[in-house]
């Protein structure tokens, strides 16, 4: 009698495994019910494959000389640190193997779960985000994610902390990063490319920038001076009221004047000043 067994990572048996074994093909063992199946086979070796969990793992035997294939799991443990080395919650993780399925969601930073020891592609998705690792959990059984603590800076043309920007960024959809506290906000995002969105005053610019090399994006406003001091409104998202030496993230405005000058687009380019009528 030839019994295969399935086991996890404390030594207890695990259901349900499906088994087959090859004897000039592959032909159905059966499927284990309290961690175990078996059946009469002629005495030989056998490759036999154990299927768990999406995932396969093949042993060859000599039943003639030991009649019990055992198959183990390893407790697979995927975890998310901010940039700190701190847990953080919470990250969904999907696994690979011939097909997504589900891992879990972290608690306390972690989640687990047994997988037959293989080599597999782990995602997580955090924060809208996701990010994958391909991994050999026969060799390490902890697959670790770590984010990334973003900053975002909003500064004026003399290089001076400027409030308040409100900023969003894209990962599949427009998602809020915060409002600018001393000219900053910052937040743990998984190590990616996003597209950052400033909105001052108004008006809006975007960066798209890789935060895995540049983890600070930095958006500047220039200062525009009025040198007939007759510009009164400026166009954006509606006439707003134009300041002297107001600061502006660069774009192209429509600005209004007091005097019989007819209104006029001008660049704002991405400098220091910009003077207009």
């Amino acid at each position: 009698m030839t019994t295969v067994g399935l086991r996890d990572s404390n030594d207890q048996l695990v259901d349900a495994g499906s088994v087959k074994y090859y004897s000039g093909g592959w032909h159905d063992f059966g499927t284990t019910t309290d961690g175990s199946v078996s059946r009469e086979l002629l005495p030989n070796r056998y490759i036999f494959k154990m299927t768990y969990e999406h995932a396969s793992n093949d042993r060859s035997q000599d039943i003639g000389t030991d009649p019990t294939v055992v198959f183990s799991t390893v407790n697979t443990t995927v975890q998310l640190r901010d940039s700190n080395g701190n847990l953080l919650d919470t990250g969904t993780v999907k696994y690979y193997s011939g097909g997504w399925y589900d891992f879990g969601t972290t608690t306390d930073g972690n989640v687990s779960r047994e997988l037959l020891p293989n080599r597999y592609t782990f995602n997580m998705n955090y924060d809208h985000a996701s990010k994958e690792i391909y991994q050999d959990i026969g060799t390490n059984a902890t697959v670790a994610f770590s984010t990334v603590n973003t900053t975002v800076q909003l500064m004026d043309s003399n290089g001076n902390s400027l409030d308040t920007g409100i900023v969003k960024y894209y990962s599949g959809g427009w998602y809020d990063f915060g409002t600018t506290s001393d000219g900053i906000v910052s937040r743990e995002l998984l190590p990616n490319t996003y597209r950052f969105f400033m909105t001052y005053e108004f008006t809006s610019n975007d960066i798209y920038q890789d935060i895995r090399t540049y983890p600070k994006v930095v958006f500047s406003t220039v200062k525009v001076i009025s040198v007939s001091g007759a510009c009164t409104h400026y166009y954006s998202a509606g006439w707003q009221i134009f300041t002297e030496d107001m600061e502006m993230l660069p774009g192209s405005y429509k600005f209004s004047f007091a005097d019989e000058t007819p209104d006029a687009y001008y660049n704002v380019e991405a400098s220091t000043t910009k003077n207009i009528h």
